[in-house]
């Protein structure tokens, strides 16, 4: 039995991390004028869908982002915002978003966070395809899946300091990475049994990051310039996932 007048007070409060700074970053870009531009999208039969995890009762949540920008409610914009961050705030790092819910008469507030808690992949419903041979898509149909992500795939060296966050963190690195790649391989294997064009992007270089600044301007303009490279040589797109193992030679003799 652990005493928790004895835990670091951290541990006992929302998350390790302040959320303003990333309320902040969200709330200067997501404009009422961004909304109307996502909204007048809508109009047009385009979807944007952001992905979280309701806590409360451990399942995926899918936002139709479109629908809420062009649904005209006072309420809007904020509700924008919490999804987006919520899908942002990595559980335990930063503090999950309540979001207000109405079931019948009765009103309450959901816990939300950080849609890979969840799954890794928005794509097609892992009961689909569990059940692929009784349902099809639509024939003569040419469908294209393209995934982006904002991830690593292969191993990333590290040396890792004895701490309680650090060795949290680098677990959930870990944990992360194993889920994204299974998620990929059964994505992957459903796309090619129903002749879907597959198309991944994934960071293949490691980066210097640190997981107390996971939105640190110069590691994301990094991310986007590795991007925008590999676009401009058309090396971007893979067809299949690829889990190379960036190990050096000293880093391997390391290990001996």
């Amino acid at each position: 039995m652990v005493d928790a007048d004895f835990l670091p007070q951290g541990l006992l409060g929302a998350s390790l991390l302040k959320q303003k700074p990333l309320r902040t970053m969200v709330e200067r870009h997501l404009t009422q004028e961004v909304l109307a531009k996502i909204a007048a999208e809508h109009r047009k039969g385009r979807r944007l869908l952001v992905l979280t995890s309701n806590l409360d009762s451990q399942r995926a949540v899918i936002w139709n982002m479109g629908a809420i920008a062009d649904s005209g409610r006072p309420e809007a914009l904020k509700l924008f915002r919490d999804v987006v961050i919520a899908s942002a705030s990595i559980p335990g790092l930063y503090p999950a978003i309540l979001i207000k819910a109405k079931s019948g008469d009765q009103s309450f507030e959901e816990m939300h966070s950080d849609g890979g808690a969840a799954s890794q992949i928005l794509t097609i419903p892992e009961g689909w395809m569990a059940n692929s041979d009784k349902v099809g898509w639509p024939k003569g149909v040419k469908l294209n899946m393209y995934i982006i992500i904002n991830n690593a795939l292969m191993s990333e060296f590290s040396t890792t300091t004895n701490n309680t966050f650090t060795v949290m963190a680098r677990a959930n690195s870990s944990l992360i990475k194993a889920q994204t790649r299974s998620a990929l391989v059964a994505t992957y294997i459903y796309a090619q049994r129903n002749g879907i064009r597959f198309c991944v992007a994934s960071i293949d270089t490691q980066l210097a990051y640190n997981m107390t600044d996971p939105f640190n301007t110069n590691y994301m303009r990094s991310v986007f310039n590795l991007g925008f490279a590999k676009m401009a040589s058309r090396s971007l797109w893979k067809d299949r996932p690829l889990f190379t193992d960036t190990l050096t030679a000293a880093q391997t003799a390391r290990r001996r």
